[in-house]
């Protein structure tokens, strides 16, 4: 035990010397690191500049998706009242002219048809729905399908029939034309 209290009582001189002076390395790296504000606002600056710029770009984007959801969100209202549209022609094209101009009741009726189908397109018009009916045009194969091909005196892929009319909502293709087209 003697033994044990002589150790504790002797210091170490190695760690007597180290307390002694003063610590220079914690002074040196201080020296040394000193903080760069110029760096540092430079940084920041950078950082800002950027966040700004994808703010600006996501603004963008997103004008962007309203404007072309806006424009396009019509699209499946319009390709059913396409139909209803389609129905007026038929009924325009296969009305009895001969009876109607001995007839006046039913005379009246058709005119009453021709105002509502003429309402009709307007609205189509106004809200961007263009109908193609391509007779006589050539052949697009981004807007027509070919139904069949016939032998005529035209000129080869001339559209020689509409079987259905085609349909775009502002330039995008609602439904094809259906079309015949000559050999």
């Amino acid at each position: 035990m003697e033994h044990e209290n002589n150790e504790e009582n002797t210091q170490n001189p190695v760690a007597d010397q180290a307390a002694a002076e003063p610590d220079t390395t914690a002074q040196t790296s201080q020296e040394t690191s000193t903080p760069n504000y110029e760096q540092d606002v430079k940084d920041l600056n950078d950082k800002i500049l950027r966040m700004a710029a994808e703010l600006e770009n996501m603004r963008r984007r997103n004008a962007q998706q309203a404007t072309e959801l806006k424009k396009y969100a019509i699209q499946d209202f319009a390709k059913e009242v396409i139909t209803v549209l389609e129905n007026f022609y038929l009924i325009m094209d296969n009305a009895p002219h001969d009876q109607m101009t001995q007839d006046e009741v039913l005379k009246n009726f058709f005119e009453g048809i021709k105002i509502t189908h003429g309402d009709l397109t307007k609205v189509f018009e106004q809200n961007g729905i263009k109908r193609i009916h391509p007779l006589g045009e050539k052949f697009n194969h981004d807007i027509h399908q070919v139904v069949s091909q016939e032998e005529s005196d035209q000129e080869p892929g001339t559209v020689l029939k509409v079987i259905q009319a085609g349909y775009t909502l502002n330039d995008r293709l609602l439904k094809e034309a259906m079309v015949v087209v000559a050999k």
